[in-house]
């Protein structure tokens, strides 16, 4: 292979940059050369992010199409954009024009040349990301974890010397052993296989034995590999769910963090693999994993079994926390802003509330620290393995999570209706959204559906911010588990308030059509006195505990 790399002086690509204003979905560099391979121009789109961040990951997507189609324009994960991820999708030679591993060469090429090029991107050249769906997932695999490999290094012009490893790697419904595909297959699946397979490999697996086993994934891994996302439809009639099984496999062998999330009812690539939650969720998970390092990542699969003591399990637990640059302190607004602009933003849908009641001041007969905020019972089952069946939990302004419980227990409480104590562990975030003088200002979610779940992994599913996330108002910051049985989920609430220098302080930055909606449904003998609604989330609070310091 003869390849050589067209670079874009630093300069030049950020004069482009600047004079191109891309459409909402539309790349903000197209047809990008990346490298030559005699006559053919290797080309990439690039597309900036919409959410600015200081330090930008970039996500290089490799479309599918059996190896043998397909193009850089079809992206479906440019929603990623929105949490600040830049993205740079490639196209590569197709198996009709180039047979394996021509196309590994070709993506390893561009990954150099994105890193070579990252200051003029201006993303992080230590954040990179290779993902890709079907085809393009197994390539994007197999690119990831075979650093190294001298067969796929290729010969790579004013390049060669430029790192093509990865820090992540994220494949919709992709391949991962060419060895066994064709056993696991339907004949569904056969009749698509074999004539792709035939196209990339020059043959069926078993007339290329060794090469089948340099194009799968599973036989390259080892503990330098890079945290992996999988995601495969369970109902897959042409690529075997298997495939993503082995991969899971073989990374826990390797004691790698892995992680297949199943889509139920779903075949082979559409809509829902790709729906805003499920890519709002995996965009915060890789923006944990990549600020982290090789952090490990979980199943979202439902729970096996409760272990055998939780409480054991939660001791010693910490919460995972971001501590504020002084950028980031500096461009948070003065709290005072939330009094002349409340917020107009409830932080849960508004037909899923029941009742609740205000923060409840020190001088008030009963005081709490906290607004609480109870749910309407559903009127359907609801699956764990999907949470986004479950009601959402907005961020009610803009801000930076700077706090998540993923488990926290507290005391059990004594329920009258039931005559009994039950456990109460936890989940939650903290987003600082203002400052007040020296001092930051967090909204506080402690989501407490009044169960034990037996599980310390089992809210992380609901959870879909990481610490230093960026959000904004109207973002979805969580789901709400709703417990299984009618009496657990009349229980089960949202206690909010705001914390400034571990004082609590009443939740009073929302504004008048939001107080008028939450007061509508309060349980009045919650408020124990005889008195109006008061204008704001709190009751008769003290000064302390008011963030306006209202006398």
């Amino acid at each position: 292979m003869v390849c050589s790399c067209r670079y874009f002086a630093t300069c030049s690509l950020l004069v482009l940059m600047c004079n191109r204003i891309a459409a909402a979905d539309e790349p903000t560099l197209s047809n990008v050369i990346y490298g030559t391979v005699g006559d053919i121009e290797l080309k990439l789109d690039f597309y900036e992010p919409t959410e600015r961040r200081p330090q930008r990951p970039l996500v290089i997507w490799i479309h599918g199409g059996a190896w043998r189609s397909g193009s850089k324009s079809d992206v479906p994960i440019v929603r990623l954009r929105e949490q600040g991820f830049a993205i740079a999708s490639v196209d590569y030679r197709l198996s009709p024009v180039a047979k394996f591993p021509a196309q590994i060469h070709d993506i390893k090429t561009a990954v150099r040349y994105l890193r070579a090029n990252s200051e003029g991107l201006r993303v992080d050249a230590n954040k990179f990301v290779l993902a890709g769906s079907s085809a393009g997932g197994h390539l994007a695999v197999l690119a990831a974890v075979s650093d190294g490999v001298p067969e796929f290094t290729g010969t790579f012009g004013a390049s060669e010397n430029v790192p093509s490893s990865v820090q992540a790697t994220v494949s919709f419904y992709g391949a991962s052993n060419l060895q066994t595909i064709l056993a696991q297959s339907t004949p569904f699946g056969i009749n698509m296989r074999v004539p792709a397979l035939e196209l990339l490999l020059g043959g069926l697996p078993e007339q290329q034995p060794k090469l089948a086993g340099l194009a799968s994934p599973v036989e390259h891994i080892d503990a330098r590999d890079p945290p992996l996302w999988l995601f495969h439809g369970d109902q897959d009639p042409q690529m075997p769910i298997n495939q993503s099984h082995e991969l899971v496999g073989a990374y826990k062998k390797a004691g790698l963090p892995v992680q297949l999330e199943v889509v139920y009812g779903e075949k082979h690539g559409g809509t829902k693999f790709f729906a805003n939650e499920r890519l709002r969720r995996l965009g915060g998970e890789l923006l944990g994993s990549l600020m982290a390092g090789r952090q490990a990542i979980q199943s979202t699969q439902a729970p096996n079994g409760p272990p055998s003591n939780l409480s054991e399990q939660l001791e010693g637990r910490k919460a995972k926390t971001y501590q504020l640059s002084q950028a980031d302190f500096n461009s948070l607004p003065n709290i005072e802003a939330f009094r002349s602009h409340p917020t107009d933003q409830f932080i849960v849908p508004w037909e899923a509330y029941r009742t609740g009641h205000p923060y409840l001041g020190t001088s008030a007969v009963k005081p709490h620290t906290g607004g609480h905020l109870y749910f309407n019972v559903p009127d359907m089952n609801l699956d764990p393995a999907q949470p986004e069946m479950y009601p959402p939990i907005y961020a009610f302004a803009d801000g930076i999570v700077t706090r998540v419980d993923e488990a926290f227990r507290l005391r059990p409480v004594y329920f009258p209706s039931i005559g009994t104590m039950r456990a109460n562990v936890r989940y939650g975030i903290d987003i600082t959204f203002a400052r007040s003088g020296n001092r930051p200002v967090s909204f506080h979610y402690s989501i407490e559906p009044m169960v034990d779940p037996g599980d310390l992994d089992f809210y992380r599913r609901f959870l879909l911010v990481v610490p230093g996330q960026q959000v904004r108002k109207g973002d979805t910051i969580a789901r709400m588990y709703l417990p299984p049985n009618r009496t657990d989920v009349e229980n089960s609430h949202i206690h909010f308030n705001l914390i400034c220098e571990r004082q609590f302080q009443s939740p009073s930055i929302f504004g008048p059509s939001v107080v008028e909606k939450f007061a509508a449904l309060w349980d009045p003998q919650r408020l124990r006195e005889d008195w109006p609604i008061p204008p704001c989330m709190g009751w008769r609070l003290e000064r302390m505990e008011d963030p306006f310091e209202r006398p």
